[in-house]
């Protein structure tokens, strides 16, 4: 889909006159994420938590620093539900001078708003990006440190490059996400950081765990990120951080307060004290909340082992293992559930009642199933319940156990 720009730009009254649309990349170099944690099929599933600013600039390729038109324009600016839809509003000036019939470069950058320079008459500047052979920007390689914008210009976060030629009908600018996360920091919205409040249930039993189970967990709050060397995604140490106990209550819980930065999902962490334990996960997209309370699953290395028996497996796969398991609305495992995942590629894989095998078509009484290809993020959604379910979300990790609970609700109602 495209969306047009206003802006008419006549070659000295040549027909036909410069139409300007553009439309959010479907390939995967720099892809755009939406805020459920798929790949972005619209504008309007690319959100902005930050004010920002789009520049426009119109010029001759020969000479980028001469522009015909030369915009930086704030996008929905003072509004709580950000899109980038919002560039189709923008309206752009009229060029100074005539324009001959020629080719024209057309650029086009979104920057957060904060990290942009204001010059001597209180106005926004937006630095002029530098765009790749894939005509998308081309983010610095080396480090700017000094946080003066005008001496350390920011990359874009988002941005796109095309060409106008005489006779074209209209000029239609893709967009990639350069640094997407640049528009989520919570900190350009006056939320200096991330209160996080997480408690962990046991996969067994659908209950928190012991308070003395607890004493014995490591709980932390991160956000996988895609490794191009691995071709994975993976959490590492550094991404990952530490919750303290909270010292009241009679239910074990954790709590922290992160200066964090969240793209479009944050994962619970919980790792148990002892040799060869491995970190099961726990993944949400919506990430909106400040507070945000996060539920975590602490699955025992014996039902880890057993699982992986059934599948066939003596050891985790390095790429990382989906186990979900579907409850009723009580947390009882619920049978005759069927997970249909968004990527059209993922295998589900439905263990038996006593997870020594497999079944096919939906779940056993058991409740637990798995994916072995399920690639982070992936939507589960839930088939052939009576009630209403939530979707779940996940998928693999590198080293970790990916769990994904998906619970049917009281009475076919969202509470």
């Amino acid at each position: 889909m495209k969306w047009p720009l206003l802006l008419a730009l006549a070659a000295c009254g040549d027909p036909p006159p410069m139409t300007l649309k553009f439309t959010i990349t479907q390939g995967d170099v720099q892809s755009c994420v939406s805020s459920t944690g798929t790949k972005a099929a619209t504008c309007s599933d690319v959100t902005m938590l930050c004010d920002s600013y789009v520049s426009i600039r119109i010029f001759a390729p020969g000479d980028p620093t001469a522009p015909f038109v030369s915009a930086c324009k704030p996008l929905a600016e003072g509004t709580t539900h950000k899109t980038l839809c919002s560039i189709a509003q923008v309206d752009l000036p009229a060029p100074a001078n005539p324009v001959k019939a020629q080719t024209l470069e057309v650029d086009m950058a979104v920057y957060a708003k904060d990290k942009l320079a204001v010059n001597a008459m209180g106005e926004i500047e937006c630095p002029a990006a530098k765009f790749g052979a894939d005509d998308f920007p081309v983010a610095a390689t080396e480090p700017c440190t000094d946080p003066d914008p005008a001496i350390c210009p920011p990359d874009p976060a988002v941005g796109g490059r095309a060409f106008y030629h005489p006779g074209d009908t209209e000029t239609l600018v893709t967009l990639g996400c350069t640094n997407l996360a640049a528009l989520e920091d919570r900190m350009c919205a006056g939320q200096s950081s991330l209160a996080v409040t997480a408690s962990v249930n046991d996969f067994d039993t659908a209950v928190s765990v012991s308070p003395a189970t607890a004493d014995g967990l490591l709980v932390s709050v991160g956000e996988p990120t895609f490794n191009g060397n691995l071709g994975e995604f993976e959490l590492k140490p550094t991404q990952a951080h530490p919750l303290d106990r909270a010292t009241v209550g009679p239910v074990p819980s954790w709590q922290g307060d992160f200066n964090v930065m969240l793209t479009s999902s944050a994962c619970l962490e919980v790792l148990e004290d002892g040799a060869a334990t491995t970190p099961s996960l726990t993944c949400t997209n919506n990430i909106a909340p400040n507070p945000l309370d996060l539920p975590g699953i602490r699955l025992s290395q014996a039902s880890l082992a057993q699982i992986l028996t059934a599948i066939g497996k003596t050891s985790l796969p390095q790429q990382g293992l989906v186990v979900g398991i579907a409850l009723d609305a009580n947390g009882a495992p619920a049978a005759g559930v069927t997970i249909v995942p968004s990527s059209g590629t993922t295998t589900i894989k439905y263990l038996n009642a006593t997870r020594t095998g497999l079944v096919s078509g939906a779940t056993s009484a058991g409740g637990v199933w798995v994916s072995e290809d399920a690639p982070y993020p992936t939507v589960f959604t839930p088939s052939g319940v009576q009630v209403i379910a939530q979707p779940g979300f996940g998928g693999l990790v590198h080293g970790k156990v990916d769990i994904v609970v998906i619970q049917q609700k009281p009475n076919g109602t969202g509470g």
